[in-house]
């Protein structure tokens, strides 16, 4: 399905060029407008991400998520940035988040993870993974907002992550995000050919409506699109009806 994303800081909706927080893009509206508008066009599933926990979780907007949940009781709502603990995750699933996204934690700290896929079930979870595609051709995975290599392969991680049920995988080619050059298909079919399984959900280049198809047709079940929506590069409910026709 068609998954938009709001990534907010200190209230407002932003955009990072790459991660980059020193190329943040702030926009006019605030993400209630955005959140009630896409509710208002049914759609199924949101995601969030707390730019202000990312860099930094004690500055998290819990005030802001909650004002936002009270709008999406009908809908699968996926918060991320500045998960730490186990305690960020029993506060946001208790504001009634339905997943949270964990990133850079599930590399540095994988036994901290996996005990959360224990006590929260692979349901609540998404793994974020950050890919950057090496010129030897492997799938190279970074942390700490995309500014450090982790020195593991998507191979290393997923591998990992399957053995403890892991079952959505939210993988963003940083090479792309934000960039509007195009979705970079051979990295989505060779998750999919390799971990047929797993829920994936593509993120990253998405500039048209054929790119949508495109993903679609190799098999990709959910598209994350932020900047193409909020900046209206391509149309929200043109999009949706072309996910439905394909």
């Amino acid at each position: 399905m068609i998954i938009p994303s709001i990534d907010f800081m200190f209230n407002s909706i932003v955009r990072l060029y790459q991660g980059n927080f020193q190329c943040l893009r702030k926009y006019n509206q605030e993400p209630l407008y955005y959140i009630k508008y896409y509710i208002e066009k049914r759609t199924n599933i949101i995601h969030l991400v707390d730019l202000s926990g990312a860099k930094n979780p004690l500055k998290r907007q819990l005030n802001l998520v909650s004002k936002i949940v009270t709008k999406c009781k009908s809908i699968v709502l996926q918060v991320g940035g500045g998960i730490r603990s186990s305690s960020d995750i029993h506060a946001l699933l208790k504001l009634g988040a339905s997943r949270i996204v964990i990133g850079s934690i599930a590399i540095k700290e994988p036994r901290k993870v996996q005990e959360w896929l224990t006590i929260f079930g692979p349901e609540k979870i998404v793994l974020a993974l950050d890919i950057y595609n090496k010129p030897n051709g492997k799938y190279s995975v970074y942390i700490n907002g995309w500014q450090k290599s982790s020195n593991k392969t998507i191979d290393n991680i997923i591998n990992h992550y399957v053995c403890y049920g892991i079952k959505h995988i939210l993988c963003t080619d940083i090479s792309r995000d934000g960039t509007f050059i195009g979705v970079n298909l051979s990295l989505y079919k060779y998750l999919l050919d390799n971990w047929p399984n797993i829920s994936f959900q593509s993120s990253g280049g998405v500039k048209s409506l054929n790119d949508i198809i495109k993903l679609r047709y190799i098999g990709i079940k959910n598209i994350i699109v932020g900047r193409a929506f909020i900046e209206n590069k391509i149309n929200f409910l043109e999009t949706i009806e072309c996910w439905r026709n394909v």
